[in-house]
């Protein structure tokens, strides 16, 4: 795998076959620069997407400043990767996404000579030693074997599942429950603030049955809606979406993640 810098400020991606997904730290293996990286064809991928991503995470840093988890510079380079600079890059992802359509031609961004021109590249290698540590510690048969089998070349990553579900934008007798946006009395309440008040928010407050059951719509007990629905899916696809924790729903015919 290859981690990728935007030279002018640092900030970095990971970058796989695609190009399409982000990485705000890494805290095992090897990073040595590649002077001439052999990227491939970079067309298994759209730039439109590529921004959106790029939008969204810096929405989710911008909006939340307090999730100290999430949002903080890097760690593994050096003390450069500053979250400044992190969106800086990625307002200069779109700022050339949207260049290229202005002026009606491909994107930049698949362009390997552009690439290499504007970042830096890094070979990402496992820490070998630290995963068979953990395969000797480990009374997972499974997994020992996997980690005890990494490459020396390829780092090791585990596939997530989600499932696609089939959702209504009103509630129909199929589909009976809610997804639902953040509780009223946690809008623009702070992560911090939130976990202060945790006994009296309203998530804290009903069970899942009683969440099934409806505790959260208007109505119920007489009082007005606690938080707004979102989408509406079935009780089975309820039970997927809290097992796997995701789901990708079709709603009305267009797919929603």
């Amino acid at each position: 795998m290859l981690v990728i810098f935007y030279r002018k400020t640092l900030s970095f991606f990971v970058l796989f076959t695609f190009f399409s997904c982000l990485a705000h730290s890494a805290t095992q293996g090897h990073f040595k620069l590649e002077e001439q990286p052999d990227l491939g064809m970079m067309n298994n991928f759209k730039a439109s997407e590529l921004c959106t991503v790029a939008e969204n995470s810096k929405h989710f840093i911008q909006q939340h400043p307090d999730d100290k988890f999430a949002v903080h510079q890097g760690s593994v380079f050096d003390e450069k990767i500053t979250l400044t600079k992190v969106t800086e890059t990625l307002d200069f992802l779109c700022n050339v996404y949207r260049e290229d359509v202005r002026d009606k031609r491909q994107s930049r961004l698949h362009d390997v000579e552009f690439l290499t021109k504007n970042f830096d590249f890094y070979r990402w290698s496992p820490d070998i030693k630290i995963a068979q540590a953990i395969a000797n510690k480990s009374t997972n048969a499974i997994k020992a074997r996997m980690l005890n089998t990494i490459p020396s070349d390829k780092i090791f990553l585990t596939k997530y599942y989600t499932k696609l579900l089939t959702a209504s934008s009103i509630k129909t007798e199929k589909f009976n429950q809610a997804l639902y946006e953040l509780p009223f009395d946690e809008i623009g309440l702070p992560l911090v603030e939130a976990n202060k008040l945790k006994p009296q928010l309203i998530r804290f407050q009903f069970t899942r049955q009683q969440v099934i059951a409806g505790a959260l719509l208007a109505g119920n007990h007489k009082r007005k809606a606690l938080a707004k629905p979102l989408v509406w899916i079935t009780e089975e696809a309820l039970h997927d979406v809290l097992l796997q924790g995701t789901g990708v729903l079709e709603v009305d015919g267009e797919i929603l993640r």
